[in-house]
């Protein structure tokens, strides 16, 4: 799959049928975040993993097959905390390396496991540029690669997929000044 949405956190009034939207891809529903927001005590809290369900358009995924997940919603469970003027959805994706080779296939290429690892890091950086004050990419936050379990190993494309992800990190890093914390980080 390609990463082609930039990532923007969904921020909308509470809904009556507890139904948020989004539209970007993210890695599972691990990576989903939901908030309250109380706008007249200017708070803002998680909601526990077990008051809403994420629900995606695209099925579920395969287990451990890695795939990049598409647009979905996020439905409430339970009531909302009382005061809660705003809900919001975001995307967190844990910064972590999940891709390794398989023991005994170390010559193999498996494109599919290449393609979620250059999903996931874009996804980090279009995080990461949500979450500073101001960031200058001038290189879009994209990924366009598509392998499937199938295809042949082909050395220039991952070199520009890798080399995409690695500039656009320079970049965050060279222009990303600190902004607001996330609650978890307060």
């Amino acid at each position: 799959m390609t990463v082609l949405v930039f990532y923007k956190p969904v921020v909308q009034p509470v809904r009556q049928d507890g139904l948020y939207g989004f539209g970007w891809e993210s890695v599972g529903k691990e990576a989903i975040e939901v908030f309250e927001i109380d706008n007249v005590k200017q708070t803002r809290a998680k909601v526990k993993q077990d008051r809403y369900v994420v629900e995606y358009f695209d099925g579920d995924p395969r287990v451990g097959g890695g795939f990049t997940r598409t647009a979905g919603r996020v439905r409430f469970t339970s009531p909302y905390t009382p005061g809660t003027t705003e809900v919001s959805v975001e995307r967190n994706t844990l910064i972590t390396q999940t891709v390794d080779w398989p023991a005994g296939n170390q010559l193999r290429f498996n494109g599919r496991m290449i393609e979620f690892a250059l999903d996931k890091h874009t996804m980090i950086a279009q995080e990461l540029v949500q979450r500073k004050c101001t960031a200058v990419t001038g290189t879009p936050i994209t990924q366009e690669v598509v392998f499937s379990a199938y295809d042949t190993y082909d050395a220039d494309v991952i070199n520009f997929a890798v080399n995409k992800v690695n500039t656009i990190l320079r970049e965050i890093k060279a222009t990303a000044e600190p902004c607001n914390d996330r609650p978890e980080e307060t």
